[in-house]
């Protein structure tokens, strides 16, 4: 039987949903892809990679009809991650705007534990943002995650926990602003649900 590649692409359309189109194949083996529309107007895809350690980034200038050659981001477990923007109001004011990226981060027991919350708040470089401030949400057993942006206030992230493997329960847990703050220690985590 042969083996099949999987490779991401994106659905779009741009008559507000009455008719919907395939753009081309992201040119790396991935899948469980997620899309996040930076700054600037490009669109950052963020993969699941068919194989080797690295998280699988693509850009499109085009809304995701085409996409830029992938690269290989941060040391990543073969898992579904999640990306999404998150724009606080800042001392001034103002927006500021974030992406956020979860990942197992691995440890000890299995590559699929230690569930963290990575930031970035660059995106101009030309290959996409560089995520670092890495926050523990949970540390244990932990596999797929979802981020979703509640307002300027609060992130929602829908995750797969366990005690004894990664996906025995199916967890919501809130945070803010505050969370993203290294020198914060666990506030502004509100709750585990």
């Amino acid at each position: 039987i042969p083996r099949v590649t999987s490779k991401s692409f994106a659905m779009f359309s741009d008559d507000q949903g009455a008719s919907w189109y395939a753009g081309d194949l992201v040119d790396a083996g991935t899948n469980e892809a997620q899309i996040v529309e930076l700054t600037d107007g490009r669109l950052l895809m963020s993969a699941r990679q068919n194989g080797g350690s690295g998280r699988v980034f693509a850009s499109s200038l085009d809304q995701g009809a085409t996409w830029q050659p992938s690269f290989t981001g941060f040391t990543s477990t073969a898992v579904m991650e999640a990306v999404e923007r998150f724009e606080p109001v800042g001392a001034d004011g103002q927006p500021q705007p974030l992406l956020l990226h979860t990942r197992p981060a691995g440890g000890p027991v299995t590559a699929r534990t230690n569930l963290q919350v990575m930031v970035a708040a660059d995106e101009s470089a030309p290959g996409g943002p560089t995520f670092g401030g890495n926050r523990m949400l949970f540390q244990g057993y932990a596999a797929y995650s979802d981020l979703v942006a509640i307002d300027d206030q609060e992130v929602g992230v829908f995750w797969e926990r366990g005690d004894t493997g990664h996906n025995q329960s199916s967890v919501y847990t809130r945070f803010n602003q505050t969370f993203l703050q290294p020198s914060a220690g666990p506030l502004g985590l509100i709750a585990h649900e």
